[in-house]
C-alpha cells in the first residue's frame, strides 16, 4: 500500500504533514484521507492569515514524477471580534 503525502504550505512557512499541524492550533488539515480529499481549515482567520497557500501531493506511484501542486489565496476582509 502507498501511502500519498500531503503538505499545506504558505510560504516561507511549511505547516506540516498531520491533520493536526503542530504549532498552529487554529489550522487543520480536514477531508477524507482515504478518499483522496485534503483541506486546509483555518478557524477565526486573522488578517495575518492573508496569503498564498499551497497543497502539495507528492510523489505518487510513479518513480521520479512530480508533486501535484495547488495555490489558493486567502484574503481576510476585516476581523471579528466580540465586544466586552
Amino acid at each position: 500500500m502507498t501511502r500519498t503525502i500531503v503538505l499545506f504550505v504558505s510560504l516561507p512557512l511549511t505547516l506540516g504533514y498531520n491533520r493536526s499541524i503542530p504549532g498552529y492550533p487554529r489550522y487543520a488539515m480536514t477531508g477524507d484521507a482515504s478518499e483522496g480529499v485534503h483541506n486546509l481549515k483555518i478557524t477565526d482567520a486573522r488578517i495575518d492569515d492573508e496569503g498564498t497557500y499551497e497543497c502539495q501531493v507528492g510523489p505518487g506511484l510513479v518513480r521520479h514524477s512530480l508533486p501535484i501542486k495547488a495555490s489558493s489565496k486567502v484574503t481576510v476582509l476585516c476581523e471579528f471580534s466580540v465586544a466586552t
